[in-house]
C-alpha cells in the first residue's frame, strides 16, 4: 500500500508464498472477465475466523503434506500474512520457528530419500546453526551437493 519495503512488508510476501506452495496455488491471476482474481483470498479468506481450516482443506494434496507439520506451517503462513502489520512475526520469530518444527519432526535432518534412495540433506547457508550433535566436519559447503 506504502510503495516502502519493510521487515513487516517481506514477511507478508513469505507468508503468501508458503500459502502457494502448501495450496499450490496462484497468489494472483487473471479472471474470466479479465480482471484480477486472488486465488488463495477466496478459497483461505485469511482474516475470517477458520482460514486454518480452509487452508488445510485446500492443501494440494499431491504434495503428501505430513498433517501435523502442513497446520503448524499453515497457521505460521496466515500469522505472516496478517492484515495488521503488528500482528505479523518478525524473521528471527519465524526462522526460530521453522528450526524448532525441523528439530522436532525430524532431527533437524531431511529424512526423504535423494536421486537413487541416497539420503540426502538439505544445502546450508548463511544463518544456519547445527543441531547440537553435528560434526561440522562432515557438514556440505555451500554450492556443494552431499548426495552421489
Amino acid at each position: 500500500k506504502s510503495g516502502r519495503v519493510t521487515e513487516d512488508t517481506e514477511v507478508y510476501a513469505y507468508g503468501m508464498v508458503v500459502l502457494e506452495l502448501l495450496l499450490n496455488s496462484r497468489p494472483a491471476c487473471m479472471g474470466q472477465s479479465g480482471g484480477i482474481v486472488y486465488p488463495i483470498y477466496q478459497v483461505v479468506v485469511p482474516q475470517a475466523a477458520g482460514a486454518l481450516e480452509r487452508t488445510m482443506a485446500a492443501l494440494d494434496i499431491k504434495a503428501s503434506w505430513p498433517p501435523l507439520i502442513a497446520r503448524e506451517v499453515a497457521d505460521l503462513a496466515l500469522r505472516c500474512s496478517h492484515i495488521e502489520e503488528g500482528k505479523r512475526p518478525q524473521f528471527a520469530d519465524i526462522a526460530r520457528h521453522l528450526r524448532q518444527l525441523c528439530d522436532i519432526n525430524c532431527g533437524g535432518r531431511h529424512v526423504g530419500p535423494g536421486p537413487h534412495g541416497a539420503q540426502t540433506r538439505p544445502q546450508l547457508g548463511v544463518g544456519y546453526v547445527p543441531s547440537q550433535h553435528e560434526d561440522l566436519r562432515t557438514r556440505p559447503q555451500m554450492g556443494h551437493d552431499a548426495s552421489p
